[in-house]
C-alpha cells in the first residue's frame, strides 16, 4: 500500500515537471531506480492523466505520452494500451490521426512482443477503419495480413477465434467490395461460416453474413447466394423481431432477387419488407428510395405505368425527408423519363431533366447520375425521334462506364440507344454497335429479360437488313433465353410478340412449318393473355397465310382471313393489313380453283379486289402489282396488262424472277401484248437475264 502510494506521488510530480518544463525529454530519469514492476505502474498511472486529458481535448495529453514511453519503452503491454485508447478514440471521434498513431504504438509492442495475438487483431481493426475512412483497398489488403497473423498464432484457439474472425470477415468483405474479385467475398464468407460455428446470438452478426452473401450473389448474378442472405437475415429477425437493419436488407435482397429472375413473389416480399422497415423507421431516405426504384423496376419490367406512379410516390417521400438527396433525385428522373415515355407527356419528361439537372448540381461526378442523363435523354430521343438526343445519351452513358466500367445499366442503355439509331437510319454500324454493347452487358451480369429482348431485336433489324438466316436464328435464342426468366409467369406483351414475329420469319428460311406452327402458339397466347395489343391479329394473319401456302391447307386460310378481318377492325386505316387480306383471298381462290366451285373463286376475287382497292386508296403501291395477278386469274389479260404499267408508273414492279414464275400471271404471260411490253421497257435486260 506504502509502495502504491510512492508511485501515485511520484506520478504527480512527474506531471507537474512536465507542465513546467513542456518536455518529458528535460525530465530526469528518476525512474531509473525503481523495479521493472514498479515502472509499469508508474507508467500506467501517467497514462491513466494522459487518457483524461485526451478526452478534455488537450494536445498537451502527447506530451504525456511521451513521458510514459520514457518510463517503459520496452514495455509492450503499455504500448498495447495506448494503441488501443487512440483506436478507441480515433474511431468514436472518426480521426484519422489518432488512428495512425494507434498503429505506431500497436507496431512497436510488436517489435516487442511479436507473439501477441490481441495486438496484431488490434492492427487490423485500425487498418480496416483506415480503409473506410479513406475508402482505399490496400488498407483492407494490410488488415487481411494482420488478421491472418493473428490466426496463425492462435492455434485454432476459440477463445482467441472469437474475437477477430468477425472483424476479418467484415475486412475480407471490404475488400471485396474494392476489389470487385469473388475470392475475396468468398473468404468473407468462409470466415462468416468458422464464426457462426461458435452460436452467435447477436442480429448484428447475422446482418453483416447476409450482406456478404449479398456482395456474392450480385458479384456473380447468382440467386442462390442472395437466397443464403435471406436466411441470414432472417436469423437476425428472430433474435430481434425490430431490428430495422435486417427488415431493409431483407427488402433489398428481394428487391435484387426480383432483378436477377422477374419472379412475382419476389416482388409482393420486396414490397412486405419494406413496408415492415417504413413501420419501424418512417424517416430513413434510402428505404423510400430503394422502395421507389422496386416499384421502377417492375413497372418497366412489366410494362405497368400504375406501378411507375408508385415509384414516383416513394421517390418524392425519399425527397420530403431529404430534399438534397441526389439518389431519389436521380430515381425520380428515371421514373418520370419512364412514365412520360408510356403516356407521351412531353411535361413529365421535361420534369425528368429538371430532376437530373438537380441531382447532377447536389453530386460528385457519379456513375449512376451519368446512366439517368443518359436514360432520360434516350427517352426524349424516343418521344422526338431525333437522333441528337441518342447521341447526348450516348455521351452521358459513356461518362458512367469511365466512372465505373463495368456498370451494367449503362451498357444496356448504349445498347437500346444504338439500336434506336439503327432503326432510325437503318444502319447495319448502330446494330453491331447495340450488339457489342449488349454483349459487354451480358457477361458482367447475366443479362436481364429485357437485354436478351432487345438483343433479339439487334439480330433481328440486322436479319431483315441483310438477309442472313444466322442472324434469325441468333434472334429466336435471344427472345427464348429472355422467356426462361418468366416461367410459371406471365412474360411481357412486346417479348411474346417479337418472339413470335421472329419465328415466322425464321420459317421463311428453314420452311419448316413447325416453326409457323410455335409462332401461331405464341401469337395466340399473346391475344389470350393482352386483349387489344396492337398488330398482334396481323401477325398471326400472315404466319396463317405462310402455312396455308405452304401446306395448301384450306383451314390455314380460313385462319388468315380471320385474323385479317380482326386486324382490319383495330386498324382500318393500315393499307398492309387490306393487301395482306386481298393477296390471301387470291391464294385462297388460287387453292380451290376448280369447275365445281367456280362461283366461289370468283366469290373470292371480287372479294380480293374489293380490299386490293382498299389498299391502294390507302397508299400501298404494291397493290397495283397484286391486281395485275388477280385480273390474270379473272382471265382478263388487257386488264391486268393495264394493273401492270401501273405498278411500273408507280415504281412498285417486282423482281423480273416473280414476272416469269408466278403462277397468278399464267393468263398475262400468254397474252401477246405483255411480251411487247417487256421488249419496250427498261426492264427487258434484266427480264432477258432471266
Amino acid at each position: 500500500m506504502k509502495e502504491s502510494k510512492k508511485i501515485h506521488t511520484l506520478a504527480l510530480d512527474l506531471m507537474q515537471q512536465l507542465k513546467e518544463l513542456n518536455s518529458a525529454r528535460e525530465i530526469a530519469a528518476c525512474w531509473d531506480s525503481l523495479s521493472i514492476l514498479e515502472r509499469e505502474e508508474l507508467s500506467s498511472q501517467v497514462f491513466e492523466e494522459a487518457k483524461q486529458l485526451i478526452l478534455k481535448g488537450s494536445d498537451f495529453a502527447f506530451n504525456v505520452f511521451d513521458l510514459v514511453r520514457r518510463i517503459t519503452p520496452q514495455s509492450a503491454t503499455m504500448h498495447f494500451k495506448q494503441g488501443v485508447f487512440l483506436f478507441d478514440y480515433g474511431t468514436d471521434k472518426s480521426n484519422e490521426k489518432y488512428l495512425h498513431l494507434a498503429q505506431k504504438h500497436i507496431e512497436q509492442a510488436l517489435k516487442i512482443e511479436p507473439q501477441s495475438i490481441d495486438a496484431w487483431n488490434i492492427w487490423g481493426d485500425i487498418l480496416v477503419h483506415l480503409g473506410l475512412m479513406n475508402k482505399e483497398m490496400q488498407f483492407f489488403c494490410q488488415a487481411d495480413g494482420k488478421y491472418q497473423k493473428a490466426y496463425e498464432l492462435s492455434q485454432n484457439d476459440s477463445k482467441y477465434l472469437k474475437k477477430f474472425l468477425w472483424d476479418w470477415a467484415l475486412c475480407c468483405y471490404y475488400l471485396g467490395k474494392h476489389s470487385g474479385e469473388a475470392i475475396d467475398i468468398k473468404k468473407s464468407i468462409d470466415l462468416f461460416v468458422e464464426f457462426a460455428s461458435f452460436n452467435c446470438d447477436r442480429e448484428n452478426f447475422w446482418s453483416d453474413f447476409g450482406n456478404a452473401y449479398v456482395a456474392m450473389g450480385l458479384l456473380i448474378s447468382d440467386d442462390r447466394f442472395l437466397s443464403k442472405a435471406l436466411k441470414c437475415f432472417q436469423k437476425a429477425l428472430e433474435i430481434k423481431p425490430s431490428y430495422f437493419s435486417a427488415w431493409f436488407s431483407t427488402a433489398n435482397t428481394f428487391h435484387k432477387l426480383y432483378q436477377l429472375t422477374h419472379k412475382e413473389d419476389y416482388l409482393s416480399q420486396g414490397h412486405t419488407a419494406y413496408s415492415k422497415a417504413a413501420d419501424l423507421e418512417r424517416s430513413h431516405t434510402s428505404l423510400w428510395t430503394n422502395w421507389g426504384q422496386l416499384f421502377l423496376h417492375s413497372g418497366v419490367s412489366r410494362e405497368d405505368p400504375k406501378h411507375i406512379q408508385m415509384a414516383i410516390i416513394k421517390l418524392e417521400k425519399a425527397l420530403e425527408i431529404d430534399p438534397k438527396a441526389h439518389v431519389a433525385l436521380a430515381g425520380l428522373s428515371e421514373a418520370y423519363a419512364t412514365f412520360g415515355n408510356m403516356n407521351s407527356n412531353l411535361e413529365q419528361l421535361k420534369l425528368s431533366e429538371q430532376k437530373i439537372n438537380e441531382a447532377e448540381n447536389l453530386s460528385d461526378e457519379s456513375a449512376h447520375i451519368s446512366y439517368c442523363k443518359g436514360y432520360c435523354y434516350y427517352m426524349h430521343g424516343q418521344y422526338f425521334d431525333d437522333s441528337s438526343y441518342y447521341l447526348m445519351a450516348i455521351e452521358n452513358y459513356k461518362s458512367a462506364l469511365k466512372l465505373k466500367p463495368n456498370h451494367y445499366h449503362s451498357l444496356y442503355g448504349l445498347g437500346v440507344t444504338e439500336l434506336s439509331l439503327g432503326n432510325q437510319h437503318q444502319d447495319e454500324e448502330h446494330y453491331l454497335a447495340a450488339h457489342k454493347y449488349f454483349r459487354k452487358a451480358s457477361s458482367g451480369a447475366n443479362g436481364a429479360p429485357e437485354l436478351w429482348n432487345q438483343w433479339g431485336m439487334v439480330h433481328l433489324r440486322l436479319a431483315q437488313l441483310l438477309d442472313e438466316p444466322e442472324n434469325i436464328r441468333q434472334a429466336v435464342e435471344k427472345f427464348e433465353r429472355a422467356l426462361t426468366f418468366y416461367k410459371g409467369q406471365k412474360p411481357p406483351a412486346l417479348l411474346l410478340f417479337n418472339y413470335g414475329c421472329s419465328l415466322d420469319f425464321l420459317g421463311n428460311y428453314t420452311d419448316d412449318p413447325s416453326d409457323y406452327l410455335k409462332a401461331t402458339e405464341i401469337l395466340e397466347l399473346l391475344i389470350e393473355r393482352y386483349t387489344g395489343y396492337e398488330c398482334v391479329h396481323y401477325n398471326l394473319a400472315l404466319v396463317y397465310q405462310h402455312l396455308a401456302e405452304m401446306e395448301s391447307n384450306v383451314d390455314y386460310y380460313s385462319k388468315a382471313l380471320e385474323n385479317f378481318h380482326l386486324a382490319s377492325q383495330e386498324d382500318p386505316e393500315d393499307g398492309l393489313i387490306w393487301l395482306g387480306w386481298a393477296t390471301a383471298l387470291m391464294e385462297y381462290a388460287q387453292l380451290i380453283n376448280d369447275s365445281l366451285k367456280e362461283n366461289v373463286f370468283e366469290a373470292l376475287l371480287d372479294d380480293s379486289e374489293k380490299k386490293m382497292r382498299q389498299a391502294m386508296a390507302l397508299g400501298e403501291q404494291e397493290a397495283y402489282f397484286h391486281l395485275a395477278c388477280l385480273y390474270s386469274m379473272k382471265n382478263s389479260p388487257m386488264e391486268a396488262l393495264y394493273f401492270l404499267k401501273m405498278a411500273q408508273s408507280k415504281n412498285a414492279m417486282p423482281e423480273p424472277e416473280e414476272l416469269m414464275y408466278e403462277s397468278k400471271l399464267e393468263v398475262l404471260r400468254s397474252y401477246e401484248p405483255f411480251h411487247s411490253f417487256i421488249q419496250s421497257n427498261p426492264i427487258k435486260e434484266r427480264f432477258d437475264d432471266n
